[in-house]
Order: structure tokens, then sequence, then C-alpha cells
């Protein structure tokens, strides 16, 4: 794994505007992995959007019902390795995730609408595509939108790379969560944490590089951090809610294996 370099962090600014997202010739020059455009049919409340990603970093914005959610969820489920803590068990663990996991529906639902969608990305310099279908009368996914027991398949959830999506869940403060992360925090023992979020989260708060931060506690999907620099460390339960909801972020970008897609 590539460790975290910040003295030269305008040349590789500079760098990484280059990049061409849409080609592939060498990992100096463009990404590995990358989603190009997602063509949306009808999904939920969207119809007929079509999405083309030009850079690393997109930022979907708009008022409530345009469809961001609905967007990560689509990308999330056409991956098979789309992984979120599991909030059914105390303990915090990643869970492999599908589409029951995240869009149930209700007996007091009616769907009468099938979904439809368009997934394009490329691996190196191969270009792919799948289309993944939701049927309303059979309530099951195929296409892209479905794994597949062969890893060869084309048109089925991909697998050449995990997705991590950092959800609301994550970015609650501690002190608003469950009485039993205290209590875990009390009895156990401190972990200190990958040092490139140490970097990350100095560097974009500007604080001392001798910043320590470490792993105090978790109960279902959420942590608890212990902060140190200022010869008083505080945690996460004294700590400004951006200070926490950033070490959360970074928590779950840094643990997540290169290459992967990071929603948030």
């Amino acid at each position: 794994m590539r460790m975290l370099n910040l003295h030269n962090i305008e040349d590789a600014k500079k760098r990484l505007e280059r990049y061409d997202p849409t080609s592939f010739t060498g990992v100096d020059s463009s990404f590995r992995l990358f989603t190009n455009r997602i063509n949306v049919q009808t999904f939920r409340h969207i119809n007929s959007l079509n999405i083309s990603f030009e850079h690393p970093v997109t930022v979907i914005s708009g008022t409530n019902k345009v469809g961001k959610t609905s967007l990560l969820l689509l990308l999330g489920c056409s991956h098979y390795g789309f992984q979120r803590y599991d909030s059914t068990k105390p303990e915090t663990v990643l869970r492999r995730h599908t589409w029951r996991d995240v869009l149930p529906f209700t007996s007091h639902e009616t769907t009468t609408r099938d979904y439809a969608y368009k997934l394009y990305w490329r691996i190196g310099a191969s270009i792919r595509e799948g289309e993944g279908k939701r049927l309303h009368t059979s309530q099951a996914w195929t296409g892209v939108g479905k794994a597949s027991s062969d890893p060869g398949r084309m048109n089925a959830q991909i697998r050449d790379r995990e997705v991590r999506l950092i959800d609301l869940e994550r970015l609650v403060p501690a002190r608003n969560f469950s009485n039993s992360l205290l209590r875990k925090i009390t009895s156990g023992t401190g972990t200190r944490v990958n040092p490139d979020i140490e970097k990350a989260f100095a560097y974009i708060l500007d604080l001392p590089t001798t910043l320590e931060v470490n792993k105090i506690g978790s109960h279902i999907n959420k942590l608890a951090f212990l902060i140190s620099y200022t010869g008083e460390p505080y945690s996460s339960y004294n700590a400004a809610s951006g200070e926490e909801s950033l070490l959360n972020i970074l928590h779950d970008i840094f643990e997540a294996p290169n290459d992967s897609l990071i929603l948030i």
C-alpha cells in the first residue's frame, strides 16, 4: 500500500489534474479503474438521467429528491464487493451489502414500475458496459445489478474493485450514540490508527504533525477515537463534531483497499 506523502502535494494536485480518465496508458497518466457514466432509465423517482464522470472526485448536489442517494445506491449495488459496516451486530465489522440491505420494500408499499439503468466503466484500457434491471413482477435484479456465480461473466456485478459507502450514520457524533459505546471505551484499550489518517487529519485542520490518534472503542457501525496533540488528550465525546466526522471519513477511506470506489 502506498504511503501518503504531503511534501509535494501541489505537484501531486497538478499531476492529478492532467490525468485522462477516458483512457489508460499507465498509472502515471490515468486511473486503472474508472466509472465513466451511468444512464438511469427508471429508478425510484428518477427518469431519463444521464451522468458522466470526468474527474476522480465528483460532487453531486441538489435539492431533496433529485436522486443523490439513488445514484450512490446504483453505483454501490453494481459491485460485488459493496462493503458497509454491519448495523445488525454489536461488533464493528464490514459486511457485503446487496439490494435487500439498502432498498427493502415493506408490506405497505406497492411497486408497479420496472427499474432499469446502464453503467459504463473501464478496467485498464478495456471499456465495459452493463445493464441492470428489476422487474416489479419478480422483484429480482438481473444484469449488473445482480451477482453471478461466474466471476468471468460480463453483464453482472463488477468484481474488480471494492466499494465503500460512507453514509450519514457514520457521521453521527459519538455522544449521540448508544451508551454501549461509552461502556466499551471504559473497558477497552487504544489502538493507533493508520499513520496516513493522522497525516491527512493534521493537514486538513492545520494541526501539528506530531498529532496522534488512537481508536479506543467501537459498537455496531460507530467508532470512537482519542486525539492527542495539545498535552491534553480528548476523545470523540469531547471533540468538535467536524473533527469526529472527518476522522470517520478518513478512517473509512484509508482502510479501504487501493483502487476502491468511495461513495459519500
